[in-house]
């Protein structure tokens, strides 16, 4: 009897999975992140002071809440800063919000990767947002170039 009713919990287990999974690839293939923006930026002694917005339309029938968001802005192979978001931020079903995301860009940091980037001869390259955005269990990819006006 016993074992009948951890069967039952495996098949209530593996339906709610195999649902959540099915529902999160819905939800994940009806992303649409568009292109970061550099939206503002601040000087200081020690470094550039930068906010960069993106663009993500849901096109699902749910709301989507992104908790967080983790990576960084590169050039090429070169990391120039590590990028947060600021809050937590919730998209509605077919709505298209900004996300914000902090970065700082450290003189030093930046001197030593231009140098990298000169040496190699690998210059030829976009700044892009790579990184991962952490919404409702999903985990979604973002490499995207970066529009700097």
């Amino acid at each position: 009897m016993k074992q009948d009713n951890t069967l039952k919990y495996l098949g209530v287990a593996a339906i709610f999975y195999f649902g959540l999974k099915w529902l999160g690839n819905r939800v994940y293939t009806n992303l649409l992140i568009g292109t970061p923006a550099i939206e503002s930026k601040t000087v200081t002694a020690q470094g550039i002071n930068l906010t960069i917005s993106i663009p993500i339309t849901n096109q699902s029938n749910v709301s989507l809440p992104i908790q967080s968001f983790i990576g960084g802005l590169v050039y090429g192979q070169y990391a120039l800063a590590d990028l947060n978001m600021i809050g937590p931020v919730n998209i509605e079903s077919g709505e298209t919000t900004l996300i914000n995301i902090n970065a700082f860009i450290n003189y030093q940091n930046l001197a030593n990767q231009i140098i990298s980037i000169v040496t190699s001869g690998d210059w030829l390259n976009a700044a892009r947002v790579v990184g991962v955005i952490k919404a409702s269990g999903l985990s979604i990819p973002v490499n995207q170039a970066i529009k700097i006006a």
